[in-house]
């Protein structure tokens, strides 16, 4: 089989992996935010405890408290489980279809480049996988434990801390959570920058691409407003992958080869020139598989 013949059916086999992913993943962008803002419109109105709450006993000469202070926001966490299930679940599901997507990614990047995502390959599926499931697991462990302390008879600070904070289970949870999120964010991260060297996705996609990457470090799980940016990458991957990208698809998914991006330097370079060339230069801003092929048909 010639090499056109194999690209040719590279590209073909592409466009039917982008037709089956490409709204699934624009819908997992949305569904990824809205789960976001379900899990925050419960967390909004939880009570919150205070310096001076937290520090009654002490101030009433008690080493420790019959009841913690914590037990209302305990109480508020068992009475709303379904917001807190539904947007664990809605934002599990937005992972995995971020994970398949991401190996669709892969896999087009390294018909391509070979090699050129050769750790991501496995951190991807590994963290985006197990992210997915543990974020649903995590909120089902957390509920799971507020329900039994707030029904239990031993309200206490060391009963809390127990029960809600340093009990086996939740650390457990905690520290696998920290791992396949950190697998997935750092694969994420290589898998977008190998697939924008390629020319697979524009420079500002791969920026918000990166960003998102890094806003789902478990740093900013408290900051659900910052949710925004990985659904955007993931709406805009979608629209991208549909072929409504305004200014049509990136050269390289048509060509079915490597079409870096100029740098900087040269597309501000393109911006400047006359916008008619009547040796046919082309515009610098162009990717640079399709200067040469123009220079080649010179």
């Amino acid at each position: 089989m010639s090499r056109g013949g194999d690209t040719a059916r590279q590209i073909e086999r592409e466009q039917w992996w982008r037709n089956k992913v490409a709204v699934p993943t624009a819908a997992g962008g949305v569904l990824y935010l809205l789960g976001g803002v379900t899990i925050f419109g419960a967390v909004a109105g939880r009570p919150v405890v205070g310096v001076l709450q937290a520090l009654q006993p002490a101030l009433n000469g008690k080493a420790t408290s019959s009841v913690t202070p914590r037990l209302a926001g305990v109480r508020y966490l068992s009475s709303h489980y379904f917001s807190f299930i539904s947007g664990s679940v809605l934002q599990a599901i937005g992972l995995a279809v971020l994970t398949v997507m991401l190996v669709f990614l892969m896999n087009a990047t390294r018909a391509r480049s070979e090699g050129a995502v050769r750790a991501a390959r496995y951190l991807v599926p590994i963290g985006g996988g197990g992210a997915a499931l543990l974020a649903v697991v995590h909120a089902v462990v957390e509920l799971v434990n507020a329900h039994n302390f707030t029904h239990s008879h031993n309200h206490t600070t060391k009963a809390y801390e127990h029960a809600i904070t340093y009990g086996a289970v939740n650390i457990t949870v905690a520290i696998l959570e920290l791992f396949v999120l950190l697998a997935l964010v750092v694969g994420m991260v290589l898998a977008v920058l190998a697939a924008g060297r390629v020319g697979l996705l524009p420079r500002w996609m791969r920026t918000v691409g990166i960003i998102g990457g890094v806003i789902l470090l478990p740093i900013f799980a408290a900051s659900y407003e910052l949710d925004v940016v990985p659904a955007a990458f993931m709406v805009f991957v979608g629209i991208m992958l549909m072929g409504k990208l305004p200014g049509g698809d990136p050269p390289a998914w048509t060509t079915g080869e490597a079409v870096p991006w100029p740098p900087g330097r040269a597309v501000m370079a393109g911006a400047g020139r006359a916008d008619g060339d009547s040796n046919g230069a082309g515009d610098a801003s162009a990717p640079l598989g399709s200067r040469r092929k123009r220079a080649g048909r010179r």
